[in-house]
């Protein structure tokens, strides 16, 4: 949320879908910006046959996506999944939002609409990772009040942190 503690006018989020009132490619041009910095076709189609494929075998009860947008275009996105091997812990896996708006709430929202949905599918632990030189996710996690659990090497060789955020049950 914006410091003010009021959220984005006219933010809307809801569930990623196939359907024809939404766009795939938008999220998938999204994707491309946040994590190369530029618009590669080939790299938007890629990520575009991804979350299609994703979509197409999604389990809302294991895995969720959502998109926020803002007057119909799309400004922010974020996947949540649950653990394969402990039903009860689910993973942040990924908050989006366009350079263009950031600091605005959207993330917030995105990650506070995604915790809701892990918790109403019996979700009692969040799990998440940064990159160690991301400064920015780093301050972000821990503005949301996930514990910084520290520094790890992931399996790809990239410098990681873990996160972790208990959830209290309704």
């Amino acid at each position: 949320m914006p410091a003010d503690g009021k959220q984005p006018a006219g933010l809307l989020i809801e569930p990623l879908e196939l359907d024809p009132g939404r766009d795939v490619r938008a999220v998938a041009a999204l994707l491309a910006l946040s994590w190369k910095g530029c618009l590669d076709e080939a790299d938007i189609d890629r990520r575009q046959a991804a979350l299609v494929a994703e979509l197409e075998s999604l389990d809302p009860a294991r895995r969720r996506l959502s998109v926020a947008s803002v007057s119909g275009r799309t400004v922010g996105f974020c996947r949540v999944l649950r653990d394969a091997d402990t039903p009860d812990h689910w993973w942040l896996a990924g908050v989006v939002t366009h350079p263009d708006h950031r600091g605005a709430g959207i993330g917030r929202a995105l990650v506070r609409e995604s915790l809701e949905h892990a918790r109403s599918h019996g979700a009692t632990l969040i799990r998440s990772e940064a990159h160690i030189d991301n400064p920015a996710s780093i301050a972000f996690h821990e503005a949301l009040g996930f514990r910084n659990e520290g520094a790890f090497l992931a399996a790809d060789g990239d410098g990681k942190v873990a996160f972790s955020l208990p959830l209290s049950q309704p």
